[in-house]
């Protein structure tokens, strides 16, 4: 089929890794179909080209949602590609995305793919957005919606068509299962910003918990936020200081070093759509520990980690040491194995046409 993506959302020269999950949902549809990708943005970005396979194209075209004149430009602009391309399929991508589905689509079967965590935890987004997220209706419009977890399905189908939302979970990155140090350290991992959704001081003070029961323990987060003095003042007046190291933001290419380092995974995040991050973990051989609230609960079973209802550190500290008790001399390659199977680009880009199969008129 030709397909039209139409996002907000996309990687650009100058941030080459936002969104990126959109860009993977995108190379997954090239798969099997002819893709053309345009990234309605201000005018000047340049989105990050597609290479390797599968039939993509990307493009730009200038649009600004805080610029009436600009947004004005760009929903005709998308009204003009549809009537032109007479694509298969118009498909959106990200909430920001719908309104220039609702009016570019026309008669043209609509799907929509939606990852942000406002529709499913408005306050997170802030105060505005919790006034207005009555907004969330326009999700009825679509003629499908897929959402990246379960957990994220059973919020957005009181907003969407009755059996219009199908569960499409994010393209996790192929790795290759690095083998665990051999150490009695634990060395514990954290890939995410430093906010508040993701909780970092909770890890800081796990570690506190960890060196209290008799365990050498370290933490290395990798990403950048608004908490990071936070972070490091914690560490101080915990004592750790020498034993919490922030990287900062990587590129996604340098992630495996980091995960060969570690032991196991910790993240202590209050909330997730579907944590990629927890799902790389697995793809590179570790355990993960995670918040138990959100999309990771697809994927995240007793027998690769272990999850944590509570926000207290000495819980976490249980999970952690729980975990290496039970999983601890298991193979790398048993906590990549479902990942590999349910998240790789081909298993999405088949699911995708699961769904393109139920929008009537389409026949992928």
């Amino acid at each position: 089929m030709k397909i039209l993506v139409l996002t907000t959302w996309y990687p650009s020269v100058s941030d080459p890794v936002r969104a990126v999950f959109v860009r993977r949902h995108a190379q997954a549809l090239a798969l099997h179909h002819d893709v053309t990708l345009v990234h309605l943005a201000p005018a000047g970005t340049v989105p990050v080209a597609h290479s390797g396979e599968g039939r993509l194209r990307v493009e730009h075209a200038d649009s600004a949602l805080t610029a009436p004149r600009e947004l004005l430009l760009g929903l005709r602009g998308a009204r003009r590609r549809v009537r032109r391309e007479r694509p298969d399929v118009v498909h959106t991508m990200g909430f920001s995305s719908l309104l220039f589905g609702a009016v570019a689509a026309g008669r043209t079967p609509w799907v929509h793919t939606e990852h942000w965590s406002g529709v499913t935890e408005p306050r997170s987004a802030g105060p505005m957005w919790f006034r207005a997220r009555s907004a969330r209706n326009v999700l009825r419009l679509p003629r499908a919606v897929t959402v990246v977890s379960s957990d994220m399905a059973d919020s957005v189908r009181a907003f969407a068509r009755r059996r219009a939302v199908h569960v499409v979970g994010n393209v996790v990155a192929p790795a290759t299962p690095q083998p665990r140090p051999v150490t009695d350290d634990f060395r514990l991992l954290a890939v995410g910003g430093l906010n508040a959704i993701k909780d970092p001081v909770v890890a800081v003070r796990t570690v506190r918990v960890l060196l209290d029961r008799g365990h050498d323990a370290r933490l290395r987060w990798v990403g950048s936020g608004p908490l990071a003095a936070d972070v490091e003042r914690a560490a101080a007046d915990l004592g750790i200081a020498e034993r919490v190291e922030l990287v900062g933001a990587v590129d996604p290419a340098d992630l495996a070093e980091h995960h060969s380092w570690s032991t196991e995974f910790l993240l202590p995040t209050r909330h997730e759509t579907f944590c990629v991050a927890a799902a790389e973990a697995l793809a590179h051989g570790r355990p993960v520990v995670l918040g138990a609230r959100g999309g990771q609960r697809d994927f995240v079973t007793p027998d690769v980690g272990a999850l944590v209802a509570t926000r207290d550190p000495e819980d976490f500290a249980d999970a952690v040491l729980d975990v290496r008790s039970r999983l601890g001399q298991q193979p790398p390659s048993v906590f990549a194995a479902g990942i590999e199977r349910d998240y790789s680009a081909p298993a999405i880009a088949a699911r995708f046409d699961e769904v393109y199969a139920a929008v009537p008129g389409l026949r992928p």
